[in-house]
């Protein structure tokens, strides 16, 4: 078993039944669920496993990158330099926070919790 293997399993472990059947892909992933998903696994330092859902499912919301990217593009950044940032650091939170709430062992969440703390400073 390699490292990717071992970090999705990990995950499975950690996360919510809704992200195990979205990862076993008996649920369809939206890109609101691979944008969360991604952002956790780099957050909790899984970095093979964020590897993998780049590679792996990214290519499902070229759309959407497309559209984020022509934004990003007409966005003045001299005018609106924070227009959305306090709004995606809170969605982010909550993702953590959601999370961490469904670890089923509470050792293990207070060491994430801890760990996830020490990775902000």
């Amino acid at each position: 078993m390699n490292m990717t293997e071992l970090e999705f399993l990990a995950f499975l472990y950690l996360c919510s039944e809704n992200d195990k059947e979205i990862l076993l892909q008996t649920k369809k992933m939206a890109f609101a669920d691979f944008e969360r998903l991604e952002f956790i696994s780099e957050k909790i330092g899984l970095k093979r496993l964020n590897a993998f859902l780049w590679n792996h499912y990214s290519g499902l919301f070229d759309k959407n990158f497309k559209y984020m990217f022509e934004l990003i593009e007409r966005t003045d950044v001299y005018t609106e330099p924070y227009a959305d940032l306090e709004y995606e650091w809170e969605k982010q939170d909550k993702w953590i926070q959601d999370f961490l709430s469904g670890v089923p062992d509470e050792a293990v969440r207070a060491w994430m919790e801890k760990k996830i703390g020490n990775s902000e400073e």
